[in-house]
């Protein structure tokens, strides 16, 4: 007799958020470093300012992925609406200050 499984009516557990973020930070990342060696290289402005908005791209990803990470450890209410703005608001205001 073959080994029994799971009830085929059970639902499929849902898929964690933090593999596609650690994937997209760790690629933006990557892809940036890049890029900056190409812009310095061809001492190209406008890729260097691009690779500096994917670095930032980057960073907001990683925020994302310990934000994610924080909340589903279970932190206080409080603690997990700050988690939700931080992440975008630091990506602001470095775009700002970079763009500024």
């Amino acid at each position: 007799m073959p080994p029994a499984g799971p009830p085929p009516s059970s639902p499929a557990p849902s898929p964690s958020a933090e593999t596609p973020l650690a994937t997209a930070a760790l690629s933006f990342a990557l892809f940036a470093a890049l890029q900056t060696v190409v812009a310095l290289y061809a001492r190209s402005r406008a890729l260097l300012g691009d690779s500096a908005a994917m670095a930032v791209d980057a960073g907001t990803y990683g925020l994302n992925l310990l934000a994610v990470r924080r909340v589903g450890a279970g932190c206080a209410p409080a603690e997990k609406r700050l988690w939700h703005i931080v992440p975008p608001a630091v990506s602001v205001a470095v775009l700002l200050g970079l763009t500024g």
